[in-house]
């Protein structure tokens, strides 16, 4: 029931930031130490937080009155430390309404900006459409001031493209998106082709009428208490050549899943037992790799369960970098579900015998060691 450590990811996030970027100001605050508390505890944490907006927000529609007439705030998981973003003098601020967990919502960024003018971030096609109805906005998408606020909400792998050109073009360079969309998704497009390929040679290698079925995974983003991939991670799945174990198995599971872009899903053990996945991988957000394998192995008594466990196909991967933040790397993140999903299919290759395994590799985008 021990997790084991991709070979792709044995450094953490941090050793894999840039120095630049490492140099970047911090301007969020959080009320939770994640170094030192347990996925139950932040868990918890999050949805007490969620609760008290819940209350807040209902309180203020309906009692005014009781609250004196003035708005009502809840302390944010993500306070935006104000001064520092003032200090910052941002002329583009990227954010998002995805994700109430991630980090803070376009209304908090824009309250902390000072800009006026609340508008709807459900899309940037919707915040372009009333940039070019208001001629005189400055290009700002959000104020007088003109700081820029772009909102971005991907729940699929073409979504997630199709932000590489919003960025881009909010930031004056928009070829650079469309190159970098082009690029992602052909490295998703040639990741489908060379397992497919790489396993009709094996099949006809070993003069197989029929090749086996695709290798069903089971990516866990969270285990205290158990949550699936949700929006993206699906696709991906499919993407590496593999099929979603939770989405494969949805009527045993009781409740409904499309193939992609369904959000994430608290489940229960017995929900992922049910599941049966031939692979699982432990990729909670937020954590790198080592976060991710430690706390794999507390949760062993309940993976331990799992057939995938007692065939050592339990796999801890990076999930703050290649699976939870929609960007280029999730390409990346991919090729690791394949590295991970047909591991099994090529113990008896043996080296450089052109299986999943070394075709995946030939791509070039797989993390190394």
């Amino acid at each position: 029931g021990e997790a084991e450590e991709s070979e792709e990811e044995s450094a953490s996030s941090s050793s894999a930031v840039p120095d630049d970027e490492k140099k970047v100001r911090i301007l969020t605050g959080t009320g939770i130490d994640i170094h030192a508390t347990d996925q139950g505890e932040i868990d918890a944490a999050v949805k007490d937080a969620a609760a008290k907006a819940k209350d807040a927000a209902m309180c203020s529609l309906g009692g005014a009155d009781d609250a004196g007439g003035g708005d009502i705030r809840v302390d944010s998981l993500y306070p935006i430390l104000r001064e520092e973003l003032r200090e910052a003098n941002p002329t583009v601020v990227l954010t998002q309404n995805l994700c109430g967990v991630c980090a803070p919502s376009t209304d908090e960024v824009k309250t902390a900006l000072g800009v006026g003018g609340r508008k709807s971030a459900r899309s940037e096609e919707k915040e372009e459409e009333e940039e070019d109805s208001n001629d005189d906005d400055g290009g700002g998408g959000g104020g007088d001031d003109g700081v820029r606020v772009v909102s971005l909400e991907p729940e699929s792998l073409e979504d997630v493209a199709d932000t590489f050109v919003t960025v881009a073009e909010a930031c004056g360079v928009p070829d650079r998106g469309e190159e970098l969309k082009r690029s992602f998704l052909s490295d998703l497009d040639r990741l489908g082709r060379t397992v497919e390929e790489a396993r009709r040679r094996r099949r006809d290698d070993d003069h197989e009428n029929h090749a086996p079925p695709p290798p069903r995974v089971l990516l866990l983003e969270w285990l205290d208490p158990p949550y699936d991939g949700g929006h993206w991670i699906p696709a991906m799945i499919e993407r590496a050549g593999c099929i979603p174990s939770l989405v494969h198995r949805s009527t045993v599971v009781g409740f409904p899943r499309s193939w992609d872009s369904a959000k994430s899903k608290q489940i229960t053990w017995a929900d992922v037992r049910a599941s049966d996945p031939d692979v699982v991988l432990v990729a909670s957000c937020g954590f790198d790799l080592r976060r991710n394998a430690r706390d794999a192995r507390g949760a062993a008594d309940e993976l331990a369960q799992l057939r995938a466990a007692r065939e050592g196909r339990v796999y801890a991967c990076d999930g703050d970098m290649y699976f939870a933040r929609p960007g280029p790397k999730l390409a990346a993140g991919a090729a690791i579900v394949a590295r991970c999903a047909f591991d099994d299919e090529d113990e008896d290759e043996g080296e450089g015998e052109g299986g999943v395994i070394d075709a995946v590799a030939g791509l070039g985008n797989v993390p190394r060691e």
